[in-house]
């Protein structure tokens, strides 16, 4: 990932230097975008600095500081994410579409999903999908749901509508992009202290580069082998919109790395429901009611955990194992 430099113009944390960026981003037909911050997206939690970079190469890097800049400067920038003539490259932009709405009542438009773009490139028999949702990647730092491959494969009709989605280091290693990998990632992800500091540490600005540039690689290469398609557009649109009624509390369904297919193969109703668990908006068809309406993520996991704590109280309720010696 060394291909980017953050030098000290690239920051655009005053009026002058996002007025030199602006004229390059307007002039881009596809730009890589991520936001960083603390809690982003979440209830509580605030974006700290956003980052784009150019597709085309040379390629450039800026990163806008959201706690310097007012609002009366940061609008050519919005306007950007706003306009439909600007393709905008993210993945997984649920938390980055929750900010930007709530805090800012940016929506962001004409965003091209790569988390999506990923799924949808996939091959797999229905075996494989179910299989994935058990898989544990050790490196994703992601939260996974204690869903044994025996409870999936046991009760396929709770799972059969799921995916499970892979973090962004993992979709490069299994599509063979050579972006490198961050090293200041697990340093920095989750400081408050780093994102709001000013000025901007090196560290922050080399990770969100970091973070920029892999996208920008992934948003090449899948547009290179085909798997950016004409139905991405509306798919992310419907993936993006996840926290639109309301910005998510931290540790809601939201850190499930599982994806119900109807963001991808249904074209939602007018009518949507909110999820009891994690309070996100789903079409009818992505919910199901038990004691309450639960999207397809939240109900399969919570039956995963019904089953493990049976399981367990089983084992608990087992008289103590004896072990006699021969003498």
């Amino acid at each position: 990932m060394g291909q980017y430099n953050s030098e000290p113009d690239s920051i655009c944390d005053s009026a002058a230097s996002v007025a030199v960026a602006i004229p390059i981003l307007r002039a881009q037909p596809a730009l890589a975008i991520t936001c960083q911050g603390y809690d982003l997206g979440y209830q509580g939690g605030f974006a700290c600095i956003l980052s784009f970079a150019t597709i085309e190469r040379p390629s450039q890097v800026f990163h806008f500081d959201l706690i310097t800049l007012n609002r009366v400067t940061l609008q050519p920038l919005f306007d950007i994410l706003r306009s439909p003539s600007v393709t905008k490259a993210v993945f997984d932009g649920r938390l980055i579409a929750s900010a930007l709405l709530h805090q800012w009542d940016v929506e962001l438009v004409n965003a091209l999903d790569m988390q999506l773009a990923d799924v949808t490139s996939r091959k797999e028999c229905a075996e494989r999908q179910l299989s994935r949702l058990s898989d544990v990647d050790h490196d994703s730092g992601l939260f996974l749901p204690d869903i044994s491959r025996s409870i999936v494969h046991a009760h396929p009709e709770w799972y059969q509508s799921l995916i499970r989605l892979n973090e962004a280091e993992t979709c490069t290693k299994e599509h063979g992009i050579e972006a490198g990998s961050s090293v200041w990632r697990r340093l920095i992800e989750h400081t408050a202290e780093v994102w709001a500091a000013r000025p901007l540490s090196s560290w922050a600005c080399k990770y969100s580069t970091d973070r920029v540039y892999l996208i920008s690689a992934i948003y090449g290469d899948f547009k290179d082998k085909g798997y950016i398609t004409p139905a991405l557009a509306a798919q992310s649109a419907r993936y993006l919109s996840l926290h639109r009624a309301q910005m998510p509390k931290l540790g809601s369904g939201h850190s499930f790395p599982i994806l119900p297919l109807g963001i991808i193969t249904a074209m939602p109703p007018a009518r949507t429901r909110l999820c009891k668990t994690c309070g996100r908006a789903f079409i009818e068809g992505d919910t199901r009611e038990d004691d309450g309406v639960y999207c397809l993520v939240c109900f399969a996991v919570n039956k995963a955990q019904e089953e493990n704590d049976e399981i367990s109280r089983r084992i608990a309720a087992m008289p103590p194992l004896t072990v006699r010696f021969r003498q």
